[in-house]
This record gives structure tokens, sequence and C-alpha cells, in this order.
């Protein structure tokens, strides 16, 4: 069985970010960043542009101000994995 890449990204987010990316197409070859940062959206980067994850947890979405902010437990819980 292949390992994709993707399955071995999605380890490192907390479990709360993990159950919401597992039901999305967030990853593609065009993948170049994924920010991580206390206070701001998660963000994904493609070819230079971004896309946040939705609050919703169920689609990217181009308009920061609709992403979900990361908090500092959830960064604590990345830094764990």
């Amino acid at each position: 069985m292949e390992i994709r890449r993707e399955d071995e990204l999605v380890k490192i987010f907390p479990v709360e970010l993990r159950r919401m990316l597992v039901r999305l197409e967030w990853y593609s070859r065009g993948l170049e960043e994924i920010r991580v940062r206390v206070g701001q959206p998660l963000m994904f980067v493609y070819g230079g542009e971004r896309r946040y994850l939705h609050r919703s947890g169920k689609q990217l979405c181009r308009d920061w101000r609709e992403g979900l902010f990361v908090n500092t437990e959830q960064v604590q819980e990345m830094m764990m994995y």
C-alpha cells in the first residue's frame, strides 16, 4: 500500500483540524506552503494563490475573513506531533 503525501502531512495537524482536512481536497501538487500562525487563518498557498480553511471546515475559501483562525492550543498540539 502506497503512503500518500497528504496522509503524512495531515498527521501534523491537531485532531480538530485533521478531522476537517481529511474530508477536503486540500492537497495538490501545486501546494507550495501551509501557514499556521496563532490568531491567523489556516492558509494554503497554491501557485502563489492563497486559500483558507473555511470556518465551517467544509471547504477552502479565498477570503481570509471567512477562514478558521488558529489558536494557541492548536499550535501547541501541532508541536507535540
